[in-house]
């Protein structure tokens, strides 16, 4: 079920920057309503590391244009990323209500430092 995301240095995710991530979620190919579900993102440097980011609900948010609440926002402020190295990441998207934890969304993730 979980949904593979790469965040990749042509996503230009930067330190130091403001930026909201939206993530699709999907069973099988159909939008997966995510409202009412609590959630927790986290931002790790080795899949094994305490995250350095861990974002849950409320600040996590559910929405979307047409409805259909699969689209999961996660907001990023300057100071979650600003004393991070540049570099690769590992990331996910946790559903963690009780009995029904699970990973939404998961992959890699590149942080660069913008161009002066």
């Amino acid at each position: 079920m979980a949904v593979k995301v790469d965040i990749s240095e042509a996503d230009h995710l930067f330190i130091g920057e403001d930026r909201t991530l939206d993530f699709h979620i999907t069973e099988a190919g159909v939008p997966l309503d995510c409202s009412g579900f609590d959630l927790l993102w986290a931002l790790s440097r080795n899949k094994n590391d305490t995250p350095s980011i861990l974002k849950t609900t409320p600040t996590i948010t559910v929405g979307d244009g047409d409805g259909t609440g699969d689209r999961v926002s996660v907001p990023l402020d300057a100071a979650d990323t600003a004393n991070l190295l540049p570099g690769w990441y590992s990331h996910a998207l946790w559903r963690t209500d009780s009995g029904s934890a699970i990973v939404l969304s998961y992959g890699r993730c590149y942080l660069g430092r913008a161009p002066l």
